[in-house]
């Protein structure tokens, strides 16, 4: 491999004269850092949380630049009003995905819907997810999430570990609605595959790792000149054996779930089975870290801001009561738990990066060239912190949205790519937010003499999405009557997702949709 080393020099040089004199004559690219010859700001690139660097470039910049990796053109969006405009005004353009060979071609064989171009085929898929997802059917699953946020609520009296049991339930419902059945204990192997499948993924993004990427002729050589391949193929049969295992326990169900619409709708006809295993795969490993990582947040924003939380629970006694618990009918009464959840999503968004866009066609901005083909990433975290928008943005403060309702959130990013399972993933958050919080008083855990054990918001981890680092936190009831309240709900309960699963496929009539 070595050897190959000073060819490539010579020919990405040699790519590099092109560009330039090619370009020379044209409108200039945003600003950015100086770039190198040949590997561009990559001397620059951040090892860890990409954002943070990203929003400092935003504050020297402005809302629009540039930074060159490789022969990657990145073109990142810091406030939100130049995002809208080209991810969400100009989506038909700026919804295509950057190509990247490792994880498109090598570990995913076109298969991942996150990564697939916005062509005819990503849309055939959009068509089969459409039915599912909307904001109206979406409310027909609620007794899924309903039975999950019951069982997390009990299992947090006993058991102290909340972030695996934050996972476990954004699992339990992806995985009851995908495929029919339940993640009950978060032990099960389906869900232990999953994990392995999520941290893959993230590897696979990772900047700068695969070497095809900055060099994708080098995807041309043979499997035994490419050691990527091969460790590709393996990760890929790992996946695709897990979503086909999970797809056929999902058919061979008496009942109605997501897997079963997927392969029987019209879109479906002529597609490799193991395309639609994939889409239905993907759909619901997503949801165990987008889920589980903003409720984990939650809860670090819960023990660091004692006082926002305690006016949400004030709010819940006042309109719900002590008797029961709050139920997905109470969203519209309850505005402060609304904000509380919205500032949640701003002020530590689990996508802080944003997800990677690319543009179809050349396209021009505030008079500066973007070429076709770019990385375009609406900065979350920029976004969020930008002072022009929400004026003191570093402050942890819900009452921004009673004040303005109107306030823009990117939390589940943009225009033609945004995230599709966002109605099914609010509803989880306020089923679990609120249920939590009239239950518990959420406090700092204690160390050995007593005293509090501060928690540290920006130890974030630095995945594709992120979540807190580990801590440690106290659920205590904040009543004597939590505990029979819960025993007197679980019981009446529908714990068979069969029955429910059935319930939503009659009222949602999904065959003639």
């Amino acid at each position: 491999m070595s050897s190959l080393i000073p060819i490539v020099v010579l020919i990405g040089a040699l790519l590099y004269l092109v560009r330039w004199y090619t370009t020379r004559d044209r409108l200039p690219l945003p600003p950015g850092p100086p770039a190198l010859p040949i590997i561009g700001n990559l001397h620059q690139a951040p090892s860890k949380h990409a954002w943070l660097q990203f929003h400092e470039w935003t504050k020297q910049y402005g809302p629009i630049f540039k930074v060159q990796f490789g022969r990657d053109t990145i073109i990142v969006l810091g406030d939100y009003w130049t995002a809208h405009e080209l991810l969400n005004r100009r989506s038909a353009n700026f919804s295509s995905r950057p190509w990247k060979p490792f994880a498109a071609d090598c570990l995913y064989k076109g298969l991942h819907i996150l990564l697939r171009p916005y062509d005819a085929q990503y849309k055939l898929h959009q068509k089969m997810e459409a039915p599912l997802l909307n904001a109206g059917v979406s409310r027909l699953y609620t007794p899924i999430q309903d039975l999950e946020s019951c069982q997390l609520v009990q299992e947090l009296f006993e058991n102290t570990d909340f972030a695996f049991l934050l996972h476990r339930f954004a699992a339990s419902v992806a995985y009851a609605l995908v495929f029919g059945f339940r993640i009950r204990t978060g032990h099960e192997q389906e869900m232990g595959k999953a994990e392995i499948v999520l941290e893959r993924l993230v590897k696979a993004f990772k900047p700068g790792m695969w070497i095809v990427d900055t060099f994708p002729f080098l995807n041309r050589l043979p499997v035994w000149l490419a050691p990527w391949k091969r460790l590709a193929e393996g990760w890929y049969q790992f996946e695709a054996t897990l979503h086909k295992s999970n797809v056929r326990k999902a058919l061979e169900s008496p009942h109605w779930n997501f897997s079963k619409h997927l392969f029987g709708c019209k879109e479906a006809q002529g597609m490799d089975e193991l395309e639609v295993a994939f889409n239905g795969g993907i759909l619901s490993d997503a949801a165990i870290h987008t889920t589980g990582h903003t409720l984990e947040m939650f809860v670090m924003v819960t023990v660091n801001h004692p006082e926002q939380a305690r006016l949400v629970q004030n709010e819940l006694d006042h309109t719900v009561g002590r008797d029961r618990l709050p139920d997905s009918g109470d969203s519209e009464k309850l505005p402060y738990t609304m904000a509380f959840i919205n500032e949640v999503l701003r002020w530590r968004p689990i996508a802080p990066g944003g997800v990677p866009h690319s543009n179809l066609e050349e396209d021009t901005y505030m008079g500066y060239r973007i070429p076709k083909g770019s990385v375009v990433f609406g900065s979350a975290w920029s976004i969020h912190m930008d002072e022009k928008t929400y004026g003191d943005p570093e402050v942890f403060r819900p009452e921004r949205w009673l004040e303005n309702p109107g306030l823009p959130s990117v939390a589940f990013g943009f225009g033609r790519r945004a995230c599709a399972g966002q109605h099914i993933a609010r509803q989880s958050l306020f089923l679990v937010i609120s249920r939590l919080l009239w239950a518990f008083d959420i406090k700092k855990a204690l160390d050995k003499f007593g005293n509090e054990v501060d928690v540290d918001d920006m130890a974030l981890t630095d995945y594709f999405t992120v979540g807190p680092e580990p801590f440690k936190a106290r659920f205590l009831p904040r009543d004597e009557r939590v505990q029979m309240v819960m025993r007197e709900k679980w019981e009446k309960l529908e714990k068979d997702v069969g029955v429910i699963l059935d319930s939503a496929n009659a009222r949602g009539d999904f065959a003639r949709k």
